[in-house]
């Protein structure tokens, strides 16, 4: 079992979730004051490797193959856009 099996087993999906979250608004707030002059790059990182690690464990509740299959289809829709340009 991964550790982020384990976070979820441990801590329950309806914590993981808030947990998820609380870290996303770290990073989105992180991000507002690094564009501000106000944080450094080092933060964003640290807020970045925090979501990472929830979006991982979001997949595991919410179902790894249909955010696979969701992420090809946004890939797909990315390199429309940017060939377009």
């Amino acid at each position: 079992m991964s550790i982020y099996a384990e976070a979820i087993n441990f801590f329950g999906v309806a914590h993981q979730v808030g947990k998820a979250l609380e870290e996303i608004a770290e990073l989105k707030e992180a991000i507002e004051t690094f564009g501000e002059g106000k944080d450094t790059k080092d933060h964003v990182c640290e807020e970045i490797a925090d979501v990472k690690i929830m979006c991982l464990q979001l997949r595991i509740m919410f179902g790894n193959d249909i955010v696979d299959e969701w992420k090809l289809k946004k890939i797909e829709r990315l390199k429309r856009l940017v060939s377009d340009e």
